[in-house]
């Protein structure tokens, strides 16, 4: 399937991005337990929706009053894709969006449900066990050309990341225009303290979570938001994603020839956290609309989305066509369960990536791996990577395709 149009104009410095897009489509490609990735009817469920919580787009801005009519009160408000909150005061969900879509003042409502991430399998790294999977890839040679650059923004729209990691502190993303810890928001952009990037999940003025995190991206072991052990939506998953963006983000720019550690795909791009997903792995369509009107906003250049629905959400939708239209590059796994390519990735505005198989079935779509069709590129199914876990790898030769448009 070829990349979608909102991709152009051709310039050089996009070339350049989408090929380095590409090369971390690594990230993105998860094998183990991902939430069922298909789209068609029968798809098991992500999780519970946020109580009372209703998303729409209104043609025209509603007024109090009109609200208070329908029984429904203002929460936020995501502009660039026209996507509000609000909650329902009477218990039955179901009644209060059937009103508001009969009111005929929007164009769409839903429920505040839930994608999930992509589960990764944790393990020991160190570059000698990467290295067939780089050597394969060509990333040796594409690192003798380039190590990436410091002007390319990536956003991991994840469960946070340890910004304090050996192989991450350097190339964390920083908000020049934010003082840490006084809370102002300094730049005025709508956010306080976002010095590395925003929390979605925790409790906060529009906020998701519990009241022990707060707006801060940065997970560690044994902060608050690293979770508490419980199955918290009983979905069977016990903060099972912890640590889950901190290994994407290791993926994607792990410092290389630093003698510590590993090396990622790009040394010297910048991450930045946008954390949509609670321990468990599981986020609110509100934060993944917020976080990537966030990472648009505040400059990213690529967005990593290691997320799933098994629902095509209108509300997501229209962030991602937001995204796309201000020309922010999106890479999403394609799903792992076999079937039909997941949302976000089977929207033509991202990147969709599949996975073949190894050894003797390098050839041969992996059994895990979505449907040719609606997949733009393929990679290994697995692969070491540098922050601790398993994850996949990007597309053979795409390190060569990488240094030729540099």
């Amino acid at each position: 399937m070829p990349i979608a149009a909102p991709f152009a104009p051709p310039t050089r410095r996009r070339i350049r991005l989408l090929a380095l897009a590409v090369l971390l489509a690594a990230a993105a490609l998860t094998t183990g337990g991902l939430a069922p990735g298909t789209a068609g009817a029968g798809a098991a469920p992500d999780g519970r929706p946020a109580p009372g919580e209703i998303l729409a787009a209104f043609h025209t801005p509603p007024s109090a009053r009109t609200l208070d009519r329908l029984g429904l009160t203002l929460v936020d408000h995501a502009p660039a894709a026209n996507v509000t909150r609000l909650r329902a005061a009477e218990t039955d969900l179901a009644a209060a969006i059937a009103r508001l879509r009969a009111s005929g003042l929007t164009a769409w409502a839903e429920p505040n449900g839930r994608l999930r991430a992509a589960q990764l399998v944790p393990s020991d790294a160190r570059y000698g066990e990467q290295a067939p999977t780089w050597n394969l890839l060509g990333a040796p040679d594409a690192w003798a050309i380039t190590t990436g650059s410091r002007e390319v923004v990536v956003a991991v729209l994840d469960g946070g990341v340890d910004l304090d990691h050996p192989d991450l502190a350097a190339n964390i993303w920083t908000n020049r225009g934010e003082i840490p810890g006084n809370g102002v928001d300094d730049d005025g952009n709508g956010y306080v303290d976002d010095v590395h990037g925003y929390d979605f999940v925790g409790d906060f003025p529009g906020g998701d979570g519990s009241p022990t995190e707060d707006n801060n991206p940065d997970v560690f072991a044994g902060d608050p938001a690293a979770g508490d052990g419980i199955d918290q939506d009983e979905n069977g998953a016990a903060d099972s994603a912890v640590g889950h963006g901190t290994r994407v983000a290791g993926i994607i720019a792990a410092r290389g020839d630093d003698a510590q550690g590993v090396a990622g795909m790009a040394w010297r791009v910048r991450i930045m956290p946008v954390r949509v997903t609670d321990p468990e792995g599981s986020g609110f369509y509100s934060s993944f609309v917020r976080g990537l009107e966030y990472a648009t906003a505040n400059g990213a250049d690529i967005v990593n989305i290691s997320l799933v629905a098994t629902l095509l959400p209108e509300s997501a939708k229209a962030a991602v066509r937001a995204a796309a239209a201000a020309g922010v590059i999106m890479v999403a796994a394609g799903g792992n369960d076999g079937g039909l390519v997941a949302f976000p990735a089977a929207m033509p505005e991202v990147i969709a990536v599949g996975s073949h198989g190894s050894g003797d079935e390098a050839d041969a779509r992996a059994p895990f791996s979505p449907r040719w069709p609606g997949v733009d590129l393929v990679a290994p199914g697995s692969a070491l990577h540098p922050t601790g876990g398993r994850a996949g790898s990007p597309a053979p030769r795409v390190a060569g395709e990488a240094g030729r448009a540099n």
